[in-house]
């Protein structure tokens, strides 16, 4: 009779300590991820969550600094607009620096896209 000795390693639906690995040898750890029997999908799925939520979050922040110091890329042609074009032009880009325009949306919108 043969002995086979297989790696009985618990395997765990979430493991943070794969997160270290993942970055430095991704190849061999998802390898590994989907050899085992069970769905292992949540911990990178948390790290790209994660990454996505804090690159929406210091997107926002920089656009607000920016906004908050007059930065504000005006159309072609703006000299060229109605005084009213432009006042509804202003006012519209003021409406969009909110919290809602500036992180929710497009959190929602990385999220999706994770």
């Amino acid at each position: 009779m043969t002995d086979i000795t297989l790696d009985q390693r618990p395997v765990r639906r979430f493991d943070v300590a794969r997160v270290r690995a993942m970055l430095l040898r991704p190849r061999q750890v998802f390898q590994e991820m989907t050899s085992e029997l069970r769905a292992t999908w949540s911990t990178p799925m948390l790290v790209l969550t994660i990454t996505a939520i804090l690159a929406v979050l210091v997107a926002g922040y920089l656009r607000t600094q920016s906004a908050m110091m007059g930065e504000i890329q005006l159309p072609p042609d703006w000299e060229f607009w109605t005084p009213e074009m432009q006042n509804n032009y202003m006012q519209a880009q003021q409406a969009t620096q909110g919290p809602v325009f500036m992180y929710v949306m497009p959190m929602i919108g990385a999220l999706t896209r994770v």
